[in-house]
């Protein structure tokens, strides 16, 4: 090495040394040896050694970075790759173990990165080596270490390229101090808020005791208000259902004509008792009042049921009380009397309302009337038998054992139990997905507002969400397809894409309560997002999956409801029942999608200027922290 390489470097090392022994002075008066204690004061003490050390050895950096060495050797990369041999120091105080071990437990992960310093190996060199009698490498050891290291790799051949090398180093002056400032600071955070850890029953838990109580409450208060409101909602919907059966409305009809109306006046008799009357309304209408422009009674009644005016229609065929007495005055054992009565009804009107609440009704009056039969129809035809008839009658068992039957047709019937899928719970997941596209787009939905303006990104916004409903609804609707659902019963071309476009509807009027709602909720209460979606499915299914007529009249609401719509709709696809009301199920959905969308931005306006209060005040309070930790400091 040159003499005048290592002139220009006494002067900076003889400076440096001193400071070495100033700090190494300190360190020896603040840091005493670990006892083993367990003390609350030991370890605050300790703490606050680790931080004043790493403080000392920032400003050890800082002011190590005006060294301006003349010659170069070695690269950056080369000088710190020997640095950790270098920096290893055998004869280490007992306090490193302690000193190693706050290190590697509370140092921010960003510490470990390796940085142009070897943050890294500064890390490991001082936590490894410890053991007993050993003592705390204090930041003046690590610089004495580092300008040696640099004395001794100089050679006289290398002046020019070793003074570019320590260029090097100066030029980052501005970089390093705020990096190990940042490390520094967060170390210090984490060390100070281990040190504040007290015990749940201590006197400084106190204030937090009483806050986690009172919030406790109040969520707690929340939540038990929001399951009484709302489930009560559903459970209204089924309380005392079967009082009100006496709402389903059936219609009887008799073809009968003349005296010869004997089966007609017992089903008649039969509904007339107090527990049909409980089980429905039966309304008569004669052959004669029925319109002209139908060709047949049977026909009219197929009408009238398709069409919902009533739930199932009760048909007395004409001539039907002649036609027993013809057989038994004949002595007739082919007869039979299937064909008397016909049941005409619709079970995909409801899928499972039918079959809870209709259906018994109507088996009901069925058994009424086979327990009048024999006072009602059959005892008045023997009776205005002739002797010799009457024994005929006797002798053909055939005849005589017969009984009176409902012949039941559904002109709607539910072909597959995988209909049940799309058209009831179906509903209910459909309602939840749309909710996803919320928070699948959300990333998406960021980046694309800091560049778009206001309201190029609210139609933005718009477009994205009818984009995305029309994506999933075809997926729902796929489902269906690839389990063989018939889509064919109520338009023989074009079913699936029939179903899809309602799907679609009914997603877009739910997914737009949906975001608007999360936009609210998350700008506010975060957690009232899972309220507001279940609120929403609850308040929708409670008028839905049942008869409207077995409901309490608050619940006629549901007509307006994107589900029930939907589910009116769908179920035009799927059985085929009326189309009567397919416009007004559309206008509802429409009029959910029109409306959602006009106050989609409001809700982006309330949701940007909540979010941007949040930010501003996030930032105040780092602000006001980071100036009482400034003074904090200024004052020590």
């Amino acid at each position: 090495m040159s003499d005048d390489s290592l002139h220009s470097l006494e002067t900076s090392e003889s400076t440096e040394k001193i400071e070495v022994k100033e700090t190494e002075t300190t360190q020896s008066s603040m840091v005493r040896p670990y006892m083993g204690q367990n003390s609350q004061d030991d370890e605050n003490d300790e703490n606050n050694d680790t931080v004043d050390e790493i403080g000392q050895f920032q400003g050890n950096i800082r002011s190590n970075s005006n060294l301006k060495p003349r010659s170069r050797k070695n690269s950056i990369r080369g000088l710190f790759e020997r640095r950790p041999s270098v920096l290893t120091n055998p004869s280490i105080d007992s306090q490193e173990v302690e000193y190693g071990k706050l290190t590697k437990q509370y140092s921010h992960q960003d510490f470990f990165s390796d940085d142009l310093l070897g943050g890294s190996q500064i890390t490991r060199v001082m936590t490894e080596n410890s053991g007993p009698g050993s003592r705390i490498r204090g930041p003046g050891d690590l610089e004495s270490n580092k300008l040696k290291e640099i004395e001794s790799s100089l050679t006289d051949d290398d002046d020019e390229k070793s003074l570019g090398s320590c260029k090097s180093i100066h030029r980052q002056p501005s970089w390093v101090p705020a990096e190990l400032e940042r490390i520094t600071t967060s170390i210090r955070s984490t060390i100070s808020a281990r040190a504040r850890k007290v015990g749940f029953f201590s006197d400084e838990f106190r204030k937090t005791r009483s806050y986690m109580v009172v919030h406790f409450a109040l969520v707690y208060l929340v939540m038990v208000l929001f399951v009484m409101g709302i489930f009560s909602v559903y459970w209204g919907s089924l309380y005392e259902r079967d009082s009100r059966l006496k709402n389903l409305k059936f219609l009887i009809i008799g073809d009968e004509i003349g005296d010869e109306s004997l089966l007609t006046d017992t089903v008649l008799q039969a509904s007339e008792t107090p527990e049909l009357q409980a089980k429905g309304t039966w309304i008569y209408l004669n052959s004669a009042e029925i319109p002209s422009q139908y060709t047949n009674v049977t026909a009219f009644a197929i009408h009238e049921v398709h069409r919902q005016k009533y739930w199932a229609a009760i048909l007395v065929t004409r001539n039907s009380t002649a036609n027993i007495r013809q057989a038994f005055e004949t002595a007739n054992s082919s007869f039979t009397n299937e064909g008397l009565i016909y049941l005409i009804y619709e079970s995909g009107r409801d899928l499972t309302g039918f079959g809870a609440y209709v259906m018994p009704s109507l088996n009901a009056l069925e058994v009424e009337v086979l327990s009048m039969q024999g006072d009602g129809v059959y005892g008045p035809i023997i009776n205005s038998l002739s002797p010799d008839q009457t024994l005929e009658v006797a002798a053909n068992t055939t005849l005589a054992s017969q009984s009176l039957s409902f012949t039941k047709i559904d002109y709607r019937p539910v072909t597959a139990p995988v209909t049940q899928a799309p058209q009831q719970i179906g509903l209910i997941y459909l309602s939840i997905l749309s909710f996803f596209q919320f928070n699948f787009l959300g990333p998406i939905h960021a980046k694309v507002s800091q560049d778009l303006r206001r309201w190029h990104f609210v139609l933005y916004r718009m477009i994205a969400s009818q984009i995305s409903f029309l994506v999933l609804s075809l997926a729902f609707t796929l489902v269906s397809v690839a389990f063989q659902v018939d889509f064919s019963r109520g338009w023989s071309h074009g079913g699936i894409a029939v179903a899809w476009m309602f799907s679609y509807l009914t997603m877009a009027a739910a997914g737009g309560y949906n975001e608007n709602m999360a936009l609210y909720a998350f700008a506010t209460y975060p957690p009232l997002v899972g309220f507001g979606m279940l609120g929403f499915v609850i308040v929708n299914v409670a008028p839905t999956f049942a008869p409207l007529e077995l409901s309490p009249g608050f619940y006629q609401y549901g007509k307006a409801m994107p589900l029930y719509n939907g589910f009116q709709l769908l179920r035009t696809v799927l059985f085929g029942t009326t189309k009567k009301h397919i416009g007004l199920n559309i206008g509802v959905l429409f009029a959910w999608i029109i409306a959602m969308n006009a106050l989609l931005p409001f809700s982006l306006s309330f949701f940007a200027k909540k979010k941007s209060q949040e930010a501003t005040a996030a930032r105040e309070a780092a602000q006001a922290e980071a100036a009482q930790a400034e003074a904090a400091q200024a004052a020590k």
